[in-house]
C-alpha cells in the first residue's frame, strides 16, 4: 500500500516479540454484529431467499429495494440523528447481502465515502478521546455494522479494486486491525482476503506489522488462519510485494512452523503453503527454515507425507493432471434400482459387487461410511409403534461428528435408507400394507428405536480433551 505524504502508519512494522501459545486457539468465537447473523456463515451469492410465510425481514428488505430507498439511505448516514443512521446501517447491512450489485461502490462512490466518514467518526471516539462507556460501546457496535457492510461488498471484485484504490479505506482497515476489541478482526480479515489480488505493498507497509501482530498474538482460529492465508496471497501477487514482505518473513516462519503440530488439518495445511511459497522464491529464507528448530521441522513436514488430507483446499498449489500418476480406467459402475445408493457406491467398485469396508471401526472411515456404520450401531429395527424423529436422529449425529464435517440432512437421510430400507406410509395404512422396514411419515420415522449404547457414543473421542 502506498500513502501520501500526510498519512501516518499506525503501526510501524516492527518485530513482535511476544506470541501467544498455538493452544490457547479458540474455535467457538461469536460474531457480536446483531444484524443478519446467517450473513456471517455464509457468502452473499449463496443466500437463498425464503418464500415461507415467516420469511426473513431480510428477505424482505432485500426485494423490496428501489430507487427511493437507494436515495434516502446516504443522507440518513449523514444526518446527525442517531434513529436515522441506525436505519441507513440497517438497510445496507441487508442490501450488501440480499442485493450487493444494486449498491456497487464505483457507481455509488458517495456512499463509500459516507460509510468511511461514519467509521472516522467513531473510531476516533474509541481510539483517541475517553468518553463514556455507554458511548463507546455504541461506537464499537456501529464500527462491526459498518465492516460487515464492507465484508459483503468485497466479495463483488469492482468493489474490491474500489477498496484497494483508497487510501482513506486502507487506514480506516488498519486502525480496525489494531483496536483491542477482537470482535472486529474477524471482518477485516475477510475484507483482506478478498482484497489481496489488488493491494500493492509498500515500505514499512501497516498492514504487514497488523499481520504479524494478529498472527502472534489472536486466539480465534479465523483470524490466525485468514492472517497466514493473507501473507502468502500477497507475496504471490507480485515481487515487490514479496520484497516488503521478506523482512519479517523468518519471524512468521517461526511461527508458523508451531502450527504443523497442532491438531487442525487447514490450519497445518496454510502454514505449509506459507512455508512453500516463501521458500521457493527466497533462498534465504529457505535456509531459515532448514536451520530452525535444528531441522526437527523439516521431520515434521516428511511425517505429514504420510498423512491423508480430507478437508483442506489449497490456494496456491494445484496437482495438474499431467503431474498426476497415471490412473486406471474407469470402470462403468452397474446399473442400480435404488438411486439413494449411489452415494455410497460411488466408489470402490469391483465388478458388480459393491465395495463396503468393515464398519466395525467407522470412527476412522470416511464419509459417508462413518454416517453408516454410526446409524447402524446406534439404533435398530423395532416394533410400529416405536417412534424417532428424523430431525432428533440427525441432530445426535450432527453432535457426535458436527466437528469433522459432519454430512447434512439431506445426505443423511440417503444413507439412513440404506442402513434401514425406509418405506413411506401413514398413520391410517394398515402394518400389513407396507414394505416390512421402518416407515417415514412426514418426519416421523415409525419401526426404528435407539440402542442403549448410544449413551457412550463419542467416549473415545472425548478422551482427547
Amino acid at each position: 500500500m502506498s500513502y501520501s505524504s500526510h498519512e501516518t502508519p499506525i503501526l510501524p512494522n516492527q518485530p513482535t516479540t511476544f506470541s501467544l501459545p498455538f493452544n490457547l486457539i479458540t474455535t467457538d468465537e461469536v460474531h457480536q454484529c446483531e444484524i443478519s447473523e446467517l450473513h456471517h456463515r455464509t457468502q452473499p451469492f449463496e443466500h437463498v431467499h425464503s418464500i415461507e410465510s415467516d420469511a426473513s425481514q431480510d428477505c424482505v428488505t432485500g426485494n423490496e429495494f428501489d430507487d427511493k430507498t437507494k436515495t434516502r439511505m446516504i443522507p440518513s448516514l449523514q444526518s446527525m440523528n442517531p434513529a436515522d443512521v441506525e436505519w441507513a446501517l440497517n438497510n445496507i447491512v441487508t442490501i450488501s447481502y440480499e442485493c450487493p450489485q444494486k449498491l456497487l461502490l464505483n457507481e455509488n462512490p458517495a456512499l463509500l465515502e459516507a460509510l468511511l466518514l461514519k467509521a472516522e467518526t467513531c473510531l476516533q471516539n474509541t481510539l483517541f478521546f475517553n468518553i463514556k462507556s455507554t458511548d463507546n460501546t455504541e461506537s464499537h457496535r456501529m464500527i462491526l455494522k459498518i465492516l460487515h457492510i464492507i465484508r459483503n461488498f468485497s466479495f463483488i471484485e469492482s468493489n474490491t479494486r474500489v477498496f484497494a484504490a483508497s487510501s482513506n479505506f486502507k487506514q480506516m482497515l488498519i486502525k480496525c486491525l489494531v483496536m483491542t476489541n477482537s470482535s472486529h478482526y474477524s471482518h477485516c480479515i475477510d475484507i483482506l482476503e478478498n482484497m489481496t489480488p489488488f493491494v500493492e505493498l509498500g515500505p514499512f507497509d501497516s498492514i504487514i506489522g497488523c499481520l504479524n501482530n494478529l498472527l502472534m498474538t489472536a486466539t480465534e482460529r479465523s483470524v490466525i488462519l485468514g492472517s497466514v492465508r493473507v501473507l502468502t496471497m500477497l507475496a504471490s501477487s507480485s515481487a515487490s510485494n514479496l520484497h516488503y514482505l521478506l523482512p519479517t518473513s523468518t519471524q512468521v516462519a517461526n511461527r508458523t512452523t508451531q502450527f504443523l503440530i497442532v491438531n487442525d488439518e487447514e490450519l497445518i495445511g496454510v502454514s505449509l503453503e506459507y512455508l512453500y511459497q516463501y521458500s521457493r522464491q527466497s533462498v534465504s529464507f529457505g535456509q531459515h527454515l532448514l536451520a530452525l528448530h535444528d531441522g526437527a521441522d523439516i521431520g515434521i513436514m516428511v511425517s505429514l507425507l504420510m498423512t491423508p488430507c480430507k478437508y483442506f483446499s489449497p490456494i496456491l498449489v494445484h496437482v495438474s493432471q499431467q503431474d498426476s500418476p497415471p490412473q486406471p480406467p474407469p470402470i462403468t459402475p452397474p446399473q442400480r434400482s435404488n438411486s439413494a445408493e449411489s452415494i455410497l457406491f460411488s466408489h470402490h467398485q469391483h465388478g458388480s459387487v459393491p465395495c463396503v469396508p468393515n464398519l466395525t471401526s467407522y470412527q476412522q472411515l470416511d464419509e459417508p461410511y462413518r454416517c453408516l456404520g454410526w446409524l447402524k450401531d446406534k439404533f435398530e429395527l423395532s416394533s410400529a409403534s416405536s417412534e424417532l424423529s428424523l430431525d432428533d436422529m440427525y441432530l445426535l449425529y450432527e453432535m457426535r461428528f458436527g466437528h469433522e464435517k459432519a454430512l447434512r440432512m439431506k445426505e443423511f437421510y440417503t444413507v439412513l435408507r440404506i442402513a434401514f430400507p425406509i418405506a413411506t406410509g401413514s398413520a391410517d395404512s394398515p402394518i400389513h400394507q407396507v414394505q416390512q422396514g421402518a416407515i417415514l411419515e412426514g418426519t416421523t420415522i415409525r419401526g426404528l428405536q435407539v440402542k442403549m449404547n448410544i449413551l457412550q457414543d463419542g467416549k473415545n473421542y472425548y478422551l482427547f480433551f
